[in-house]
């Protein structure tokens, strides 16, 4: 006789199945136990008797004598010693391990950085059983156990949290993963978040036209708020001098201009966007170099 598999780890709401065998062509009856409570019985003559536990079922071997007992949804309740019973023959058995999966996420949005600015993380993960295991990945490479803390408690009805935080240096743009998992799991659960490496763009060795003209075009500013605003305020300043004076374009609008021009901004170079503001920034420096060619 043989109860297969000795050892069987599911998570909540999976499916557990075991199968009893034997070569002997004669049985009286199968009874299954779950931590020594009778859960089925089946006859060999007239196979299953009902069972009062939709979520347990029964299916004959397709070779030779047995059965396999097919527990569906399966719950914490249902972990411990499975037992097969071949009366007045042998009984044999099996260990049941119902682990629970919980969820985790990362605190807070996508960050912005500076190069080589330190960004921390924190990553959350609860409702887990038995303990999981918690480890970070910054695009497809894992960072070491050594670069980042993890604590963790148990709580009610034998569920466990956990938590972790890490330290990024922003030395380039990069997908920021925290994956936990346990041994019952083919893959971890994960929460990500966009780590984005910014450059600082000095604005005061640059004509105003240079930028004036050329920063709308920069559509994906690490810090919107002076990149927004300067152009906002220089677009109203044109808009205002057109009105005032036709096409032609006062000093003192352009003055004005100057004057809202931020000392430096930042931009991501990562973004396929910023490409596109580069050709339209050179070409316009371009035209303003013809310029001051042509006066001089």
């Amino acid at each position: 006789m043989m109860l297969q598999p000795e050892t069987l780890t599911v998570l909540s709401g999976e499916e557990a199945r075991f199968t009893c065998t034997t070569n002997r062509p004669e049985w009286g009856a199968m009874v299954w136990q779950l931590s020594g409570k009778t859960v089925l019985t089946i006859s060999q003559l007239y196979g299953p008797t009902p069972s009062t536990n939709p979520n347990i079922t029964a299916e004959k071997v397709s070779q030779g004598e047995g059965w396999s007992l097919i527990l569906k949804n399966t719950q914490r309740h249902h972990e411990g010693m499975v037992t097969c019973d071949l009366q007045e023959v042998t009984k044999r058995m099996a260990h049941l391990y119902v682990q629970e999966k919980g969820r985790v996420r990362i605190l807070g949005q996508s960050r912005m950085a500076l190069k080589e600015q330190s960004v921390e993380f924190e990553c959350q993960a609860a409702g887990w059983s038995p303990l999981p295991t918690l480890h970070w990945k910054l695009n497809n490479r894992q960072v070491s156990s050594t670069d980042y803390n993890l604590s963790s408690e148990q709580t009610g009805q034998g569920q466990f949290s956990i938590s972790s935080n890490l330290s990024v240096k922003a030395s380039s743009s990069c997908d920021v993963h925290c994956l936990v998992c346990v041994s019952a799991m083919t893959e971890p659960l994960s929460s990500t978040v966009r780590l984005t490496r910014c450059w600082r763009i000095a604005t005061a060795a640059l004509p105003w036209r240079y930028w004036a003209l050329s920063l709308p075009c920069c559509l994906s500013p690490c810090s919107a708020s002076p990149l927004s605003s300067a152009s906002d305020e220089g677009d109203e300043q044109r808009q205002g001098s057109g009105a005032a004076a036709g096409n032609n374009k006062t000093s003192e609008a352009q003055d004005a201009s100057k004057t809202n021009v931020p000392e430096d901004f930042d931009i991501d170079m990562d973004d396929p966007e910023t490409e596109k503001a580069a050709v339209a920034i050179q070409s316009q420096f371009r035209k303003f170099q013809k310029k001051k060619t042509e006066k001089s």
